[in-house]
């Protein structure tokens, strides 16, 4: 790759406060729609049920849960589709031939071998999900109704196959399907903290999408820039370890992009790090502001925010608190963050509908102000409850 020229070091007060902006949790930054919180962070990660949730209401004034669950399963405005690190991703119809052709190649390997070991080859397991698509498929199932069909129709192609292994290779094939587009994930449970998962034909239910509109290269070269512009700087390991595409991948992507590339340092972090030229003016025509108060965030447990990074997270927090922010396999925890640095950690109490929190240093009266009131601000959201009773309250019912 044609090597960029390097400019300077940025200053991680300065860079949290842009970086933060730029996703729209930072005070007076906030966005107005999930598609541009989506496009923001190149995808909200939403693999485990709160995610998503907690991490629109960082970046949104006034939703409420329901407004998420209307967007994604009500007029099907967003879609979530299993991609980065094989990871299950909130998108926007726009984004999402980008991020499921760039990984598909990951997430599908194996399958053909797993099929063909039970006897089934590929051209079988595309005709059953086609027929399941025209028939069973043609409104939305659930999980188990979609398992016995399918674990019926491979027994009645199979006699001899115990019903036992049909309905573990009807496990393996609703997957292949859904990893490979034919199918989508709905969840219809009317709560955050709850699952009612059901299947649908993606056709159907996204008549305007056309997952397979990229080539991989393509696809590829879109995600790696779309990245480099998210979160930078970064490092060609933080591209690597957060889309799960290959470093020489990466490399080949840059090299497109490398004339709108800087190399820059991040102050206690790195110093050959990745940055648009456009991406550094912002920041420096942000460098002239100054918080005068301390404000604060509260982030998901996976927020999209600190999963943009791998060997370079420590711009976030010290060394010393390094292990409380990510567990041992390289989870970010649920986070409590002033002007940007994590300074603790929270997790939700349901049966109390209250926030705990854990900090990690001593905080002035300034930020512990700051952290009660995004607290109650976030209770307050989670607690739907409380969102049922202000609603009638409004409306006078």
């Amino acid at each position: 790759m044609a090597t960029p020229c390097h400019i300077e070091k940025l200053k991680r007060e300065t860079y949290l406060r842009y970086l933060f902006a730029k996703h729209h949790v930072a005070p007076g930054s906030q966005a107005a729609s999930f598609e541009e919180v989506i496009n923001s962070v190149v995808g909200v990660h939403s693999a485990r049920l709160p995610t998503p949730y907690v991490a629109f209401q960082a970046r949104m004034n006034g939703i409420t849960p329901a407004d998420y669950r209307s967007a994604t399963y009500g007029s099907n405005r967003l879609i979530k589709l299993r991609c980065m690190r094989k990871t299950l991703h909130t998108v926007t119809q726009e984004l999402a031939p980008i991020v499921h052709v760039a990984t598909l190649a990951l997430r599908t390997a194996g399958f053909q071998l797993q099929f063909e070991r039970n006897g089934f080859k590929l051209d079988t397991v595309e005709d059953v999900t086609l027929e399941a698509l025209n028939t069973e498929l043609k409104t939305p199932q659930s999980h188990k109704q979609v398992l016995l069909w399918l674990s019926l129709r491979l027994s009645q192609l199979k006699p001899n196959l115990s019903f036992k292994k049909a309905n573990g290779l009807a496990r393996i094939l609703l997957k292949w399907a859904w990893e490979t587009g034919r199918i989508c994930y709905l969840n219809r449970a009317a709560h955050w903290t709850r699952e009612m998962r059901f299947y649908g034909s993606t056709a159907s239910l996204y008549p305007r999408l056309t997952l397979n509109a990229y080539t991989r290269e393509q696809a590829v070269r879109e995600l790696v820039a779309r990245h480099v512009r998210a979160f930078e700087p970064v490092s060609e390991q933080d591209i690597a370890w957060w889309s799960g595409i290959s470093v020489k991948e990466v490399r080949a992507a840059l090299q497109r992009l490398a004339p709108r590339l800087l190399r820059v340092g991040l102050e206690g972090v790195a110093d050959n790090l990745l940055m648009t030229q456009d991406g550094f003016h912002e920041y420096v025509r942000l460098r002239q502001q100054t918080d005068t108060l301390p404000w604060c965030a509260f982030l998901a447990y996976e927020d999209p925010t600190l999963k943009g990074y791998f060997d370079t997270r420590t711009r976030y927090v010290d060394q010393a608190d390094y292990g409380k922010l990510f567990n041992q396999i390289g989870e970010v925890r649920p986070s409590v963050h002033i002007n940007g640095r994590a300074v603790g950690i929270w997790s939700w109490n349901v049966k109390a509908s209250r926030i705990s929190v854990q900090l990690f240093r001593s905080l002035s009266n300034d930020e512990r102000a700051a952290i009660s009131l995004k607290r109650q601000e976030l209770e307050a959201f989670l607690d739907e409850t409380t969102q049922l009773k202000l609603l009638l309250d409004s409306s006078g019912a």
